[in-house]
């Protein structure tokens, strides 16, 4: 049996390796939707299609990594937030929206890397990263890491890294479906054969209502896709892609609509990404991230502020990684290079009939060089990895001094299996984050007042520790981690004067937690699953960090036939009465969902969705300016594939 094993990075083909269930599962089953999807096989051959991991064809010694198969998942989804909450650790942030991000371990914005088949993506957005212009319907999953070992990918990755991975099936299909929640509605296609595929698709929405009736600023339009080829040489392999997001009218939704009303005209996102693979050997690959966004924020009878962000991002990796007496090594070399970071404002005064314009971020650029090495060995029933990163970066802007800084992080881990059922697992890293060039060059007006950036910022950095257990019998399985984060010179936005605002190295503390899952294969057509998640995070002063989600525990009960499919989950949000800075307190919610899909025949699938059942009123995230959440909705996808 062949095994395609989706690490999310780039699509790179790799000598086939011998595995074993044990090997595998950590790498493709860490959270699949349920346990039948990762059925017993102990001769399972595993082709590693993407990236190389820093682990290599052996078993990791962290479980903090989860797996999402788009296809499989519960959710008629419109955005990536969507798919990845209610993983162990991960949950919603910031204002909710197609520009709504995550928060991992209690850490988001910037302190979270994302990429798309291995090309990282790059925002300017204090909120962070949305990945917003990448539709559900172009992916096949996506994998999150958490904890010490996200110290591979450099700077940024403090809480952990997203991965997302570009839909390379074989065969025709066409998906069209519909939301009530806007009117919203979406068709994809897609065609792939072995060596190319083409994919596309459309989403578009009006403004919905929350459980109030009150209209939510979240219209949009996009359309997005990309085509993929594949040449097979001797002794190596040639991948190349080209990636086209094109975004009108897209609301951005927030609790003080309709007094301010913020929206993106346009957004537009251009990916070309090529890569060359010597089989199980080497690997190097080069892509360019082309993008822009217009953003216009309205104050009726009082102004209008349009600001336009471009940038070009490029970037290029060459890995060399062998394997040898139960052990991995993997050596590598990243660059990573944001230029022509630019963003002009242009604000009319109505009451003073006045207009301005501001180049509030002049030509911005930063490179990064690193040198990463890992190392993974197993030695009887024990596995140890170690790795470690060197990374220097400069940042400039035009007309001011270039700022260069460098940082040398690493991880390390033991793994060791108590019995054939039990194992214990310990891990421990530390990671950093570069400023980005707003924090160090931006000069303008914001919504919160006068901001000027600080050039002379210093990285932020943490130190994570996580231990876990991970026991399974035949039909059961319950993994846990206790983890543990502090972390330094946390970049703030503060006050220095009245409605004059800049960037400080400031904030110190600590977060800590718990993540659990468990597994019960009830018999052939049952299962049972459940994810429970707190966390605590406290500054040096002893008061609540922003970005702290509230506790939460979900059940999921399963049901599979020949034809039929059944889910439902039940999700309980404990109330949040600590928040953090810009937040606020938020009540306790019980959330359930399911949805029911039937495969007619070998080409046709029926699936049927729907969302807060109770009609339970809460607000996805405690952001101060987060809306309340929409009440009992649903949806369905029509989904044909070719025999």
């Amino acid at each position: 049996m062949l095994v395609y094993v989706n690490l999310s990075f780039a699509s790179e083909q790799i000598e086939p390796l011998n595995l074993t269930q044990q090997d595998f599962e950590p790498l493709n089953c860490a959270d699949a939707n349920t346990p039948q999807d990762c059925p017993e096989d102990d001769n399972k051959t595993l082709i590693i299609t993407t990236r190389k991991i820093p682990f290599g064809g052996l078993k990791p010694t962290t479980q903090a990594t989860s797996n999402v198969d788009i296809t499989k998942h519960f959710k008629v989804a419109a955005t990536l937030t969507e798919l990845v909450e209610g993983i162990p650790g991960v949950a919603e942030n910031s204002q909710p929206g197609l520009y709504q991000v995550i928060s991992i371990r209690g850490v988001s914005r910037q302190r979270i890397l994302s990429f798309v088949d291995g090309v990282r993506l790059s925002s300017e957005r204090r909120a962070g990263v949305a990945a917003s212009f990448i539709d559900p319907l172009l992916l096949e999953n996506i994998t999150v890491i958490r904890g010490p070992v996200s110290t591979y990918y450099g700077s940024g990755a403090i809480g952990g890294v997203t991965q997302l991975q570009l839909n390379n099936h074989e065969g025709s299909s066409a998906t069209s479906g519909y939301k009530n929640l806007g009117n919203q509605q979406f068709q994809a296609f897609h065609w792939g054969d072995d060596s190319a595929h083409a994919s596309m698709v459309r989403r578009q929405a009006n403004d919905s209502r929350d459980i109030n009736s009150n209209r939510l600023n979240t219209h949009f339009e996009q359309t997005a896709g990309y085509f993929s080829k594949t040449w097979q040489l001797e002794n190596s392999q040639i991948d190349s892609w080209i990636f086209s997001s094109d975004g009108n009218d897209i609301g951005r939704s927030n609790n003080r609509f309709p007094n301010r009303i913020v929206n993106v005209p346009e957004e537009k996102h251009t990916i070309f990404k090529t890569s060359m693979t010597s089989l199980n050997n080497w690997s190097v690959d080069f892509y360019a991230h082309d993008q822009s966004m217009t953003t216009t924020t309205l104050r009726p009878d009082e102004s209008l502020s349009t600001v336009i962000n471009k940038s070009l991002d490029v970037g290029s990796s060459w890995q060399l990684a062998w394997e040898q007496d139960e052990q991995s090594n993997l050596l590598g070399l990243d660059f990573y290079s944001r230029n022509n970071v630019d963003t002009k404002e242009q604000t009319v005064d109505f009451l003073n009939s006045q207009t301005s314009n501001k180049h509030t971020l002049n030509n911005g650029r930063s490179d990064e060089l690193a040198l990463f090495y890992t190392y993974h060995k197993q030695i009887a029933d024990y596995r140890f990895q170690l790795g470690g990163r060197y990374t220097v970066e400069k940042a400039e802007q035009f007309g001011a001094s270039s700022k260069i800084n460098n940082a040398l992080t690493g991880f390390t881990g033991v793994a060791f299996d108590l019995s054939e059922q039990l194992e214990i697992n310990l891990n421990i890293g530390n990671a950093f984050r570069f400023a980005s060039l707003t924090e160090r060059f931006f000069s303008g007006t914001t919504a919160r007042g006068n901001v000027t950036g600080n050039p002379n910022l210093s990285a932020e950095r943490a130190l994570t520790y996580d231990l876990g257990f991970n026991w399974q019998a035949s039909q059961q399985k319950l993994k846990a981690s206790i983890f543990l984060t502090s972390f330094d010179d946390y970049i703030e936005r503060v006050e220095i004067t009245e409605d004059s605002l800049t960037f400080i190295n400031i904030q110190q503390g600590t977060i800590k937690g718990l993540e659990a899952e468990y597994n019960w294969i009830i018999n052939e057509h049952l299962d049972l699953s459940g994810i429970a998640t707190v966390i605590e995070g406290k500054n040096s002063q002893n008061q609540p960090l922003s970005d702290i989600p509230s506790d939460r525990i979900s059940l999921t009960l399963n049901y599979q036939n020949d034809r039929w499919q059944a889910r439902l989950r039940l999700q309980h949000r404990r109330s949040k009465n600590d928040p953090g800075g810009g937040e606020v307190s938020t009540r306790s919610a019980n959330i359930l969902a399911g949805n029911i899909s039937y495969q007619v025949n070998s080409s046709w699938n029926l699936r049927f969705y729907a969302d807060n059942l109770l009609d339970d009123t809460y607000v996805s995230s405690s952001d101060d300016l987060s809306t309340l959440a929409a009440g009992r909705h649903f949806g369905f996808v029509i989904n044909w594939q070719s025999d």
